[in-house]
């Protein structure tokens, strides 16, 4: 029988829309290990009921803050976001919840030849989402939170030399 606090702790992780691996890292613990102790696999540790709820509070705080950091970003954005051609505004909000190449490039305000090319060259960080068919889409979501995280890019990947057998 799974304990209501551990019930009451897994709730809140979905309300939040976190995940196990979320509050793991929080906590300085396994996933798999964790998972057991909210599943009713293994006994519940002493005190963890309590380091669990404030790790739970610390990381809906950084979850608001993110909140208003993107919903600040999405505003200052609206009136500053041009197209690659650079005549017209992009309404953000007005961009759907999947965003494709061409939708991206005006988003991030640089031509769809220069993100193909960073795609090509794994530069780009965020990852595409899988679709019903090849063409490259995003999050919505996750492209605004990026931005809001101030964008950073990563730095190429390093080309070592092949070993052969």
């Amino acid at each position: 029988m799974v304990p209501s606090a551990m019930r009451a702790i897994r709730g809140r992780l979905a309300a939040l829309g976190l995940t196990q691996y979320d509050l793991a890292a929080a906590l300085g613990m396994g996933r798999s290990k964790l998972n057991a102790v909210l599943n009713g696999r293994e006994p519940v540790p002493e005190g963890f009921e309590a380091r669990a709820t404030a790790a739970l509070d610390r990381l809906e705080r950084i979850e608001l803050a993110a909140t208003e950091a993107r919903s600040k970003a999405v505003t200052e954005m609206g009136g500053a976001a041009c197209n690659a051609s650079g005549d017209e505004p992009v309404d953000v909000e007005a961009l759907p919840e999947v965003l494709f190449l061409d939708d991206m490039a005006a988003l991030l305000r640089c031509s769809r030849s220069t993100l193909e090319r960073r795609l090509k060259a794994r530069t780009f960080p965020l990852a595409p989402i899988q679709g019903v068919d090849k063409r490259l889409r995003w999050s919505k979501a996750a492209a605004l939170h990026w931005l809001a995280m101030g964008g950073l890019s990563v730095t190429p990947p390093r080309r070592g030399r092949r070993r052969t057998a």
